[in-house]
């Protein structure tokens, strides 16, 4: 046996790493009903980008409410579902 081998019953097992936990919004922080987007949509302020429109409604409360949708010219389903988690994750 070569002495600058590692003893194999010295290393420790791999541990499997923990399952991920997810961090989702309060459901008071989210726009969850389709009269709260058209609300935004008629009443709120819009920024435009090449890529995207942002909507938004400035409220006195000063708690921000977030809701995403995303047009079907960026892409099909998969690629929608990934920007929002984008998103999402760019506002947590």
């Amino acid at each position: 046996m070569n002495a600058d081998a590692p003893n194999r019953s010295a290393v420790r097992p791999v541990e499997k790493p923990t399952a991920r936990q997810r961090v989702t919004f309060p459901r008071a922080a989210r726009l969850l009903k389709h009269a709260d987007f058209e609300r935004v949509y008629k009443q709120g302020r819009r920024h435009f980008s090449s890529h995207m429109t942002v909507f938004y409604l400035r409220q006195m409360e000063g708690s921000a409410r977030t809701g995403f949708t995303v047009g079907r010219v960026l892409g099909g389903a998969v690629e929608r579902n990934r920007i929002k988690r984008r998103l999402r994750e760019a506002v947590r």
